[in-house]
């Protein structure tokens, strides 16, 4: 592989009415030659554009924003292929693995339903209030949403929904792979209480009540996961409880096990796609479990706390992102069979969530509003271009394998690693 050295330019201009694009390039050498492209959306309030989601492949991007407009981005082009103006602020965003349909939840209460082909919605959705947070099944056939106090999920195809269930206050919703089951967790008094839902009925067909237990404030479940075949269910409370359960929990109302792990809150989960590994994200480091033992297969101790973690499709790649417990962040990342990372990175801020979703054996990440692609055989970013990063927290991302796909504060890139 040839090492070359770096070379920086950017363009600044307005592509969209009221709408700032900052478009940069760099290209990389110094390592293995790297090809790759940026750009920044603020809207007219100099507000970074927020929320974000990817496609399996890493090909399209959807990003909703503070003045209405949602965007679609194919990763090739630095103009947006559409934009949709709304008639409310958008709060929340999904899209499916191949990128085929997007999913958007209104600040007022509308539901968008819409294609890459067309800007122009497929159906809209008027439900009780600001929507939450929306799910869209991997065939984009189930549409899941959620608001302060109500759960939903949709065909796409049809106009009522299948379900339309009352909450006390919903936290958190789950929808697996096929769409076929939905969690959501909410508050009762001060009992966390767990909600799990098939999609052929309209009320849910059981629940789990998580009790304080001796504390003197209420039993939040703040991290919830369902596996990708709906199989297992995995909660984290804010006393340090972790659960286990999984969908016919109903019979006994006993989960397959948990523990108590002081001062360690869970906070993040993710399954591999055959069920048979999940990796937990503690506040002392990264937990790898077969679902059917409590006893971890290893565990990794990282000073830093994790906040969020992700597991490929395949099951042999772990990512974790840090920190909690300082200003600077880690992405590390670990083979399933050993707890010693094979390489991690430093950034310069705190590092708050993402998603990973595999495909193509690439780890696609997005950290703030930055893309970064990396070769995972020469995962080292030249310091000349480490220099120039802000980063503020990891949103969102997808894939693992070969390369890495990493965002930041302010901008996306796309590094693409050639062999």
């Amino acid at each position: 592989m040839k090492k070359k050295k770096i070379v920086f330019f950017s363009i600044l201009g307005i592509l969209i009415p009221g709408n700032i694009v900052a478009i940069s390039y760099f290209i990389i050498i110094n390592s293995t030659e790297i090809s790759s492209w940026s750009l920044t959306l603020k809207d007219n309030e100099g507000d970074v554009i927020l929320p974000r989601a990817i496609s399996d492949n890493g090909d399209y991007i959807v990003a909703g924003s503070g003045n209405t407009k949602l965007y679609l981005f194919n990763k090739l082009e630095s103009e947006p292929s559409w934009i949709f103006t709304a008639n409310e602020d958008i709060t929340s965003v999904d899209i499916t693995p191949d990128g085929d349909y997007i999913v958007a939840g209104g600040a007022v209460n509308d539901l968008y339903l819409l294609n890459r082909s067309s800007p122009i919605p497929i159906w809209t959705h008027e439900l009780d209030r600001s929507v939450s947070l929306v799910q869209i099944s991997s065939d984009g056939k189930i549409i899941a949403a959620s608001t302060f106090s109500r759960v939903y999920l949709f065909k796409s195809e049809e106009i009522n929904p299948l379900i339309n269930y009352r909450m006390m206050g919903c936290d958190s919703i789950d929808l697996s792979s096929d769409g076929k089951f939905l969690i959501a967790s909410e508050l009762r008094d001060d009992d966390g209480v767990i909600q799990f839902f098939n999609s052929s009925f309209s009320l849910p067909v059981w629940n789990f009540t998580i009790q304080p237990s001796g504390f003197s404030t209420p039993a939040w479940i703040c991290s919830l996961t369902i596996s990708s075949k709906g199989n297992y269910i995995a909660a984290g409370t804010q006393h340090d409880d972790f659960y286990l359960l999984n969908k016919s929990t109903s019979v006994n109302k006993t989960p397959i096990w948990s523990f108590h792990h002081p001062h360690r809150q869970a906070q993040s989960m993710s399954f591999s796609e055959d069920e048979t590994l999940m990796v937990v994200g503690f506040h002392d480091g990264v937990y790898l479990f077969n679902p059917t033992d409590s006893i971890p297969l290893w565990n990794s101790s990282i000073e830093d706390g994790i906040s969020s973690v992700f597991i490929s499709e395949n099951g042999k790649y772990i990512i974790a992102g840090s920190s909690i417990y300082s200003d600077e962040g880690f992405i590390y990342l670990f083979e399933s069979n050993t707890s010693v990372p094979l390489w991690k990175y430093k950034f310069d801020k705190t590092l708050r969530s993402f998603q990973i979703s595999p495909e193509n054996e690439n780890i696609i990440t997005l950290i703030g509003d930055k893309l970064y692609f990396i070769d995972l055989e020469n995962p080292k970013i030249d310091e000349t271009f480490h220099n120039k990063l802000t980063l503020s927290y990891i949103l969102l991302g997808v894939s693992i394998g070969a390369s890495i796909l990493i965002g930041t504060a302010y901008f996306i890139y796309w590094l693409k690693g050639k062999r």
